[in-house]
């Protein structure tokens, strides 16, 4: 009798055990196997060893908005109420787009206005075609890009770039990913370090040095959260593409855009600069929506790591 007590609560104990299974596999185990199988949840965090050389950030440097046109007509108001009305004033009412084409070449600052000299890890490389220069945004004027040029390193004497400006005007630079990038007013939309530099104070030169780490970020490109797979996607020239079919056409001083039409009227100039204008004051998720240009899926992101900005005065 003892014996067979024995092995019916042992037969109860199994089924108790294998009820307590399939619980657990219907109220947790699906579930996660769904979202695995969905790509929904997918978290995987590496750590390399520390690298000399890391690829680096593309360079892009405006000068500050208070300076950014040479004998400006128009004031902060005017700047943030009509682009149009801005635009006819700095240029004189140009009925063309070929003459505010002109108009900006002349009253804006150009790259040998700004850069005087470029050392990247001991090797000078101020070279006009190495950079390429754009204007997206009135109230910058032009700025100069500079990309895909190698490694940098911590040896600030042998791994180290050295940007040598104009001292006499303010500027805006921006260390981020070379394909992933527009100006833009809200920090949160695209990933960037954003610096204001001032070379020259109360009539000394500074040097100003700038200590970044880079995070590779890789997301997976799910149904509802996309992003572009193409390693050879650009965002930043989607979003230009997204603004010249817009605007119907792409502005004089757009060099790249090939076979198609130059804008010819002052109206799509300020159409194609307006829409810009629109992008940089936007969320993330609304550029995304309004541009249908999808984030990628694979990209740098570039954070300043110095407690505070390392400066000293030169001779």
């Amino acid at each position: 009798f003892l014996d067979t007590m024995k092995a019916c609560l042992m037969i109860l104990k199994l089924i108790f055990f294998l009820i307590l299974c399939v619980m657990f596999v219907i109220l947790f185990g699906n579930p996660s196997l769904k979202s695995y199988l969905d790509n929904s949840v997918m978290i995987k965090t590496t750590k390399d060893e520390p690298k000399q050389l890391l690829d680096a950030p593309a360079v892009t440097i405006c000068v500050d908005q208070t300076e950014s046109w040479k004998n400006r007509k128009t004031t902060s108001k005017d700047r943030t109420t009509s682009t149009g009305d801005s635009l006819n004033q700095e240029c004189n009412y140009t009925k063309t787009a070929n003459g505010i084409a002109k108009c900006i070449n002349k009253n804006v600052y150009n790259y040998d206005e700004i850069i005087e000299n470029v050392i990247w890890r001991q090797n000078s490389i101020k070279n006009e075609n190495l950079w390429t220069s754009d204007l997206s945004q009135l109230q910058f004027g032009k700025c100069h890009n500079l990309q895909n040029h190698g490694q940098l390193g911590v040896n600030l004497e042998f791994d180290a770039a050295y940007f040598e400006l104009n001292p006499s005007l303010p500027y805006r630079l921006y260390l981020h990913d070379p394909s992933y990038f527009f100006l833009t007013a809200n920090p949160l939309a695209i990933p960037q370090i954003e610096k204001a530099v001032k070379v020259s104070k109360n009539g000394t030169n500074r040097v100003q040095m700038q200590y970044i780490s880079a995070t590779k970020h890789i997301a997976i490109n799910r149904p509802d959260s996309t992003c572009e797979e193409d390693k050879d996607y650009s965002f930043t020239t989607c979003v230009k593409m997204s603004v010249i079919k817009f605007a119907g056409c792409k502005v004089p001083w757009n060099n790249e855009s090939e076979n198609i039409r130059e804008c010819r009227t002052v109206d799509e100039v300020v159409m194609h600069i307006s829409r810009y204008k629109n992008l940089s004051i936007s969320e993330q998720q609304d550029v995304f929506k309004v541009t249908g240009c999808k984030p990628p899926c694979t990209y740098m992101e570039y954070v300043d790591v110095a407690a505070k900005d390392s400066e000293w005065e030169t001779d």
